[in-house]
């Protein structure tokens, strides 16, 4: 081989190098596909004149259930944030609400729970949702039949909330205070 045809091959061989590390360095990127909730069909009705109603059929995205971490997590983070609208997603379609010393409130809506939780907007200091919250523990042993698998939390004012997961993770029973000291006695 002449002097000309190695040289050209070595000029191919760095290009061709180049190119590869080129290649090679770059970060590599995979689409992660969304994965898709599978869709219900729920009856909708619509009232078209006084007579005639017609059932249209929709599909919505359901959950069968919710993970209970991200439902723990939820509440830790809205409730002390008094952003209780972001609790909805983790809501039954029902919530029987327990606001104490009072006669509220019983069975309601999702969106009137939420509203109710407002009662909560007087909470100052520091919200103690750990399992070892010593207030936690007097409530259970003060009212066990109330406190019974209860998540609790409670504020440095006094106030407490204490939330219940159904069997789907969903909260269904809201126990609403101002003063968890009217329960414990201390």
């Amino acid at each position: 081989m002449n002097k000309l045809s190695v040289f050209l091959l070595a000029i191919i061989f760095m290009l061709l190098g180049a190119l590869g590390w080129s290649y090679l360095s770059k970060p590599i990127s995979i689409p992660i596909t969304q994965i898709q909730q599978p869709k219900q069909i729920v009856p909708t009705s619509i009232q078209i004149d006084d007579t005639t109603k017609t059932i249209i059929p929709s599909t919505e995205p359901t959950l069968d259930y919710v993970n209970p971490s991200v439902a723990i997590d939820a509440f830790e983070t809205a409730i002390p944030a008094k952003k209780y609208a972001d609790l909805s997603e983790f809501m039954a379609p029902t919530v029987t609400v327990i606001k104490y010393a009072t006669s509220c409130c019983g069975p309601l809506s999702r969106e009137k729970a939420i509203a109710e939780m407002a009662y909560l907007s007087g909470a100052t200091g520091t919200w103690n949702f750990a399992d070892t919250n010593p207030i936690a523990k007097k409530l259970e042993t003060a009212d066990s039949e109330t406190f019974k698998e209860m998540y609790i939390g409670t504020a440095g004012n006094y106030y407490t909330v204490a939330l219940h997961l159904n069997d789907d993770f969903y909260i269904d029973k809201v126990f609403l205070t101002n003063d968890y000291r009217l329960i414990t006695g201390q």
